[in-house]
């Protein structure tokens, strides 16, 4: 019988061929994915149980647990927060940071962006894969490493910076916060989110994934993201594709398109976008600054707040609860998009979740490593600015202390802010 602790070994996978044959051990069974948590080689992985076998039984795949059996392996920790509730914003500002790291977009793929009918386009200079040496990771990287700008304003540069941060990511923040960061939130005790003064706390468990269906006037080719996913994977990686494709056969074939040629991405005339919704009709919109071009997350008071802030040109053609089926195909390709870049530790979506859990459960300020206008995730080796008045926020640089300023003087404090 298969469970925690268990060897296994792997078989069959096609993202990361290298790994078959390798033993690994079983760490937990992630219910929402339908993989299991293993470890090779110090690295923490979700497979699917087709592609492991048991050592002691080779030639069989393992199993899922029954729905009986706990996804837990590790008792409760006993530095459990006391805290209960946690600010929403803050809380939405910490997945949207965190995600930078993650997203694999962010890590050199971006070659430049374009505004065609002012024929500019900012090119991205020295992107290298990986979060610390690769993407753009602020607003002041972005206008540094960025050449052929000259002829948009800083607002105008500042909407390309959002968009190309936030775009085409609204299904894995919904699917992350409410399959992997909800959980992790609640085993350290926090059960509800602050939405307002004045506004009774949403609870976790209400908050469900909503589809958006948005009709807008098309920009054809007006607004383009050049993006190439082969760069944003290492050297060792990039070469093993680029084998593939020389080969040729079924297995380039299976490659997926993003991997064979470089991307335009160009606004379309309609989209999807996801958001989570609460019974009391509370909405907590994560990316719909990749329209507005404003980086903050926005909470909306019901159907008809979120109706009414969609931008000029902008229609909700249908409102509805996300399929379950379209949530399990995001968490798949979350999952593979993990393994595929080596994002296994710590940014597979549970894991990563976890450390966004601990850190707004924690004592510690929620803007603690988050540039407040931006939200650009530091690197290591970053200096953060402190707000000199609440000494509780960060800036990139000073344009985006100036651009925030209308906003945060409402907040800010000699004291700090909550």
């Amino acid at each position: 019988m298969v469970q925690s602790g268990s060897r296994v070994v792997i078989s069959g996978l096609v993202a990361r061929p290298g790994l078959n044959g390798r033993e690994a051990d079983v760490l937990s069974w992630v219910e929402a994915s339908g993989r299991w948590m293993v470890r090779c080689d110090g690295e923490i992985l979700a497979v699917k149980p087709a592609c492991l076998c048991d050592v002691l039984l080779p030639t069989g795949p393992v199993a899922p647990p029954s729905s009986h059996s706990s996804t837990r392996t590790t008792p409760p920790s006993s530095h459990s927060s006391t805290r209960t509730t946690v600010p929403c914003v803050p809380m939405m500002c910490q997945l949207l940071a965190v995600w930078q790291t993650v997203d694999p977009k962010m890590h050199g793929g971006i070659k430049a962006v374009v505004q065609a009918e002012k024929e500019a386009t900012i090119e991205l200079c020295n992107i290298k894969p990986g979060f610390d040496t690769g993407g753009v990771k602020t607003f002041a990287d972005f206008i540094q490493r960025g050449s052929g700008g000259a002829s948009l304003s800083d607002d105008e540069q500042r909407a390309w910076y959002t968009r190309m941060k936030l775009r085409f990511s609204c299904s894995s923040l919904a699917v992350g916060f409410q399959r992997f960061l909800v959980p992790e939130l609640k085993k350290l005790g926090v059960t509800h989110v602050h939405v307002g003064e004045n506004r009774d706390p949403v609870r976790l468990d209400e908050l469900q994934i909503y589809t958006a269906f948005l009709g807008f006037v098309p920009l054809s080719r007006r607004h383009v993201i050049q993006y190439s996913m082969l760069e944003t994977f290492d050297p060792d990686q990039q070469q093993h594709v680029q084998r593939i494709i020389a080969q040729g056969g079924a297995q380039a074939a299976a490659l997926p398109v993003e991997l064979r040629e470089p991307i335009q991405e160009t606004v379309e005339a309609s989209c999807s976008h996801n958001v989570l919704r609460s019974n009391c009709g509370t909405i907590l919109d994560f990316s719909g600054g990749q329209f507005t071009g404003k980086m903050l997350p926005s909470i909306y008071q019901n159907d008809g707040a979120f109706k009414a802030a969609l931008p000029d040109g902008f229609k909700l053609h249908a409102f509805g609860l996300c399929p379950e089926r379209d949530i399990l195909q995001q968490i798949d390709r979350d999952v593979f998009t993990a393994e595929a870049h080596k994002l296994n530790q710590p940014f597979h979506p549970e894991l990563w979740a976890a450390g966004v859990a601990a850190q707004l459960a924690s004592d510690n300020p929620p803007w603690a490593a988050i540039f407040r206008a931006c939200l650009g995730k530091p690197s290591s080796a970053a200096t953060l600015k402190l707000c000199t008045r609440c000494r509780a926020v960060h800036y990139c640089c000073t344009k985006c202390q100036q651009y925030d300023w209308k906003r945060h003087k409402l907040e800010c404090k000699s004291s700090g802010i909550k």
